[in-house]
């Protein structure tokens, strides 16, 4: 029996998404059963099925079942991608968690979100803080929308959604902002009941990551980070440091992957 799905999008991700599936591999007090479902264009930077399946033995540990991957000979927008993968979750699957190739979920990650959206109170998980990393300027700034029931304002990393919710997001075609489109999607499925977003205001995000540098949801982000204005603000305001928060070894991979920002191809093709 799957209990829940792990979706994630993969696009010119050959030097990055290792650290998604790391942060998966890496979870703790996981009691239910997961489905991993990938879907990737295949390009000259393509992480490819052979190296996912490399890390299949841990993620089995921690409660994956089985990976489902789906290679795309043309690309498609991200919100074309995501509508694909809800509509591929298990029939039984009751929680389905969004993971982009450039994040490392913190290690309660799908306890703490499967246990919360088991109960019929909620249907959407947001999380109000995300540290990111820039690969650019080595520099970590802490992504904090002004999280309001009342307007949306943003979204931060994390997100998870009732897997029968998610089956009822409209395909979304179009390229930029896909948060703020499911968000709305999210009032109209829901006549507008918003109180039934759960809002995590844990400390648990300072394990996790965010990196900007080597996916292509936002070329935007490159720009956001020299200005620093809200959202986005230094992590010395929250006292953060990802040296005290993350284990070592993903630190000086990461500090690895900066030698391939020159042969990354952006593009602002797979915008949120």
């Amino acid at each position: 029996m799957i209990d829940a799905s792990v979706v994630m999008p993969l696009y010119r991700a050959e030097h990055i998404a290792w650290l998604a599936l790391e942060g998966l591999a890496r979870q703790k007090n996981v009691d239910f059963t997961w489905e991993l479902i990938i879907a990737e264009e295949q390009n000259d930077e393509t992480f490819g099925l052979r190296r996912i399946q490399k890390y299949y033995e841990r993620l089995k540990k921690v409660g994956c079942v089985w990976i489902k991957y789906f290679k795309l000979d043309d690309w498609i927008p991200l919100g074309t991608k995501q509508h694909l993968m809800f509509q591929e979750c298990h029939k039984r699957s009751i929680v389905v968690f969004f993971n982009a190739a450039d994040l490392f979920s913190y290690p309660t990650r799908l306890k703490e979100q499967f246990d919360t959206l088991s109960n019929e109170k909620y249907d959407w998980y947001r999380c109000l803080k995300a540290p990111i990393y820039d690969l650019h300027s080595q520099k970590t700034l802490v992504h904090a929308p002004d999280i309001s029931l009342r307007k949306y304002r943003g979204d931060s990393s994390w997100r998870a959604f009732k897997t029968d919710f998610a089956r009822q997001i409209p395909l979304m075609s179009r390229l930029r902002l896909l948060d703020r489109q499911t968000f709305h999607r999210y009032c109209e499925v829901s006549n507008g009941n918003r109180k039934k977003i759960y809002l995590d205001r844990s400390e648990s995000w300072r394990f996790g990551l965010n990196v900007n540098g080597l996916n292509n949801l936002s070329l935007n982000r490159n720009r956001k980070f020299k200005e620093e204005n809200p959202p986005l603000y230094p992590a010395s305001r929250f006292n953060y440091d990802m040296i005290d928060c993350l284990p070592e070894d993903i630190i000086t991979k990461l500090h690895n992957c900066r030698k391939h920002l020159k042969g990354h191809k952006t593009g602002d093709l797979q915008c949120r």
